[in-house]
């Protein structure tokens, strides 16, 4: 955070002194007049801020505030006094108490933060001073017993009762109702902390509505602890003195989109910080109800070492202001193990790394996210046993299919036109070849084709008419529902006939397919009757009508099962033991994740209706299951519903 560059306006309810010249100062001298400042009429709750500085080190002097100009002590209503023994005293009701616990010196300026809640005669001071590290509070005292009935406040008073000394008043700004109870960083005061409990290590979201008081210099942002300076924050977004909302990436702050503010206007902000990769985003809401990313993926503050997030601070660093904060919310992402911006094609690799494509950029990442290798092509992704890589995607109604190695060194590719309709909607690679399939950009499969691992042409399945299809080590499997009956057909890789076909009279229909490396097939839709694949029958629930189910590799009965907390399915994927059905909640449509466990599908204990960030609102995409259980999910996060934003990510069932 940098000081003020910009002038700082005076608020439109900046006073006017009595008795003085008009400025930005007053001050009252010893054996003097009361020096007394009047502003509009407050009735409820207000924040004041000013600055005091002594010219004494042991002065008698009071500033407080009034019905109207003070002419003696009982006239205030609260009041804030400099003893003769060089301390800093509030008074509560009819007694001045030290509970501050601060001591002040000639020729320093201290910055005060007074909350006056007029209609409940109460309130509340904190105090910042010159080098401080750590601002001191009075909270909630009575106002003077003489104004224990007062019904406005409209003036501030400053006297002098020793027989030398003085004490001048500096920037006072008043915000009517700008705290509201909420927490506040002030001026000259120290970092304001909220512990949220739980440290995050992987995910921690922050939300909260910022309200600043003028165009200042205020940042508000996450840290692994307390934080004693803006250097301590690792996440932070800031109100600057330039009038706009930024952020800090690494040692420097900047937006990707221009967001201002207005003094007095709560802002909606978010911060989504992933803490492995040591990035953040930032979010500010808009009054259409949507919002606008002004950083994407920035760099964690240079100076924070932080391995995890377990606070939210804010600090206010120019010479005057408040930025309130209220409504604070935060979530630790429990179980998430990596976290992405953007839609990615994923496909699982050993010790749950994961080669993931989106439309034009291709990573190898680790378990955590970490980036092995990176490529600067994409389109859907395979990767052979062996960890070669394959690529597919459309362009110009041409199909494009390209093989890598490991490391994402080019080896290969081929073109096939296909139609400027068509999408690539499935690809799958055993140890000796690769298959891409196509189909309308309306839904269906249409195309197989085959290239073996050495680039050479080889079979295709051309002219089909499947609803879907799941392409992996394990062969092809495509499926067709009419509303009748329900039809899934097996093919090795290469093959040109089944092997095996499984029919079924079911009203059922298959909105997702996947196929694990061992051959179990899984596959789920919406049923309107009585199903049953081989084994046992179910009934469509009150609550929902999905279903979920599995055959075995030999295309035997596996299990079926309803799923009533959806409505719809966007995606489904099998390994090992674990099945993860993704798709849209039954009542309130938002995204929802279901993991079964393979062999029974009993659901797994605390993963149903998984949602990374604990925030229900937005969609449900594609999904992935490494062999060791890793899910890795796409969903697109609404915040608010206005706007949407895709992540991908990994999961660890049962934590």
């Amino acid at each position: 955070m940098q000081p003020a560059s910009v002038p700082v306006p005076a608020p439109a309810t900046d006073p006017t002194p009595q008795g003085a010249a008009a400025g930005t100062c007053m001050g009252a001298q010893a054996a003097g007049p009361w020096m007394n400042r009047s502003f509009g009429a407050q009735t409820g709750k207000v924040a004041i801020e000013f600055s005091a500085t002594p010219s004494a080190a042991a002065i008698d002097a009071v500033v407080g505030f009034s019905r109207d100009a003070a002419a003696q002590l009982g006239d205030l209503a609260a009041a804030i006094r400099f003893q003769p023994d060089g301390t800093i005293a509030v008074r509560a009701g009819s007694e001045y108490r030290s509970d501050l616990g601060a001591h002040y010196t000639a020729g320093t300026t201290y910055r005060f933060h007074v909350v006056l809640d007029v209609a409940a005669h109460t309130y509340s001071v904190q105090l910042a001073s010159a080098g401080s590290a750590a601002s001191a509070s009075a909270a909630s005292y009575g106002f003077g017993a003489a104004q224990a009935s007062v019904t406005q406040l409209t003036n501030l008073g400053v006297s002098v009762d020793s027989t030398a000394g003085g004490l001048q008043i500096c920037d006072v700004q008043i915000a009517p109702d700008a705290l509201g109870g909420c927490d506040a960083a002030v001026a000259g005061a120290a970092v304001h902390n909220r512990a949220i409990g739980q440290p995050g290590e992987v995910v921690v979201t922050m939300e909260t509505a910022a309200t600043p008081t003028s165009v200042l210099d205020g940042v508000i942002g996450l840290s692994p602890d307390r934080a004693t300076s803006v250097d301590d924050l690792a996440a932070q977004l800031r109100f600057s003195p330039a009038g706009v909302i930024d952020a800090r990436d690494g040692d420097r702050y900047r937006a990707d989109a221009v967001v201002t503010y207005t003094p007095g206007e709560a802002r909606r902000i978010r911060i989504i910080a992933n803490v492995a990769t040591r990035t953040f985003s930032a979010f500010v809401a808009t009054s259409a109800g949507a919002s606008v990313q002004i950083a994407h993926h920035y760099a964690f503050a240079a100076s924070s070492k932080a391995a995890y997030l377990g606070n939210i601070g804010s600090v206010v660093g120019s010479a005057a202001g408040t930025l309130a904060t209220c409504s604070v919310d935060h979530q630790i992402s429990v179980g998430v193990r990596s976290l992405r911006e953007g839609n990615f094609d994923v496909a699982p690799l050993p010790a749950d790394e994961a080669i993931v494509s989106s439309a034009t950029t291709t990573l190898h990442v680790t378990r955590a996210g970490g980036v092995v290798a990176q490529l600067a092509a994409g389109g859907r992704v395979a990767a052979d046993p062996s960890g070669n890589v394959y690529l597919a995607r459309i362009t110009g109604g041409t199909l494009v299919v390209e093989a890598y190695t490991p490391a994402l060194a080019r080896r290969w590719s081929h073109a096939l036109a296909v139609g400027a309709d068509q999408q690539v909607v499935a690809i799958g690679a055993d140890a000796g070849s690769v298959v891409a399939a196509t189909g309308p950009m309306g839904g269906g499969v249409t195309l197989a084709k085959r290239w073996l691992a050495d680039g050479t042409g080889s079979t295709a399945l051309t002219g089909l008419s499947a609803d879907a299809i799941a392409v992996g080590p394990a062969g092809l499997v495509l499926g067709n529902a009419d509303g009748t009956t329900v039809t899934l057909r097996k093919f090795a890789l290469g093959g040109t006939e089944p092997t095996w076909k499984r029919s079924f009279e079911n009203s059922a229909r298959i909105a997702a397919l996947a196929l694990s490396p061992g051959g179990t097939v899984a596959f789920a839709g919406t049923f309107d009757g009585p199903i049953s694949f081989g084994g046992e029958v179910v009934q469509p629930g009150v609550g929902g009508k999905v279903y979920a189910a599995t055959l075995t590799s030999a295309g035997d009965a596996g299990f079926v099962r309803p799923l009533g907390d959806l409505a719809s399915v966007a995606g489904i994927a099998v390994n090992g033991g674990l099945v993860a059905i993704s798709g849209a909640g039954a009542t309130s449509g938002d995204k929802r994740l279901t993991n079964l466990e393979a062999d029974n599908g009993a659901e797994i204990d605390g993963e149903n209706e998984r949602d990374p960030f604990n925030f229900t609102a937005g969609t449900a995409g594609p999904v992935a299951v490494g062999a060791a259980g890793q899910v890795f999910w796409n969903v697109l996060d609404a915040w608010p519903a206005g706007s949407s934003y895709p992540y991908l990510v990994s999961l660890q069932p049962g934590v």
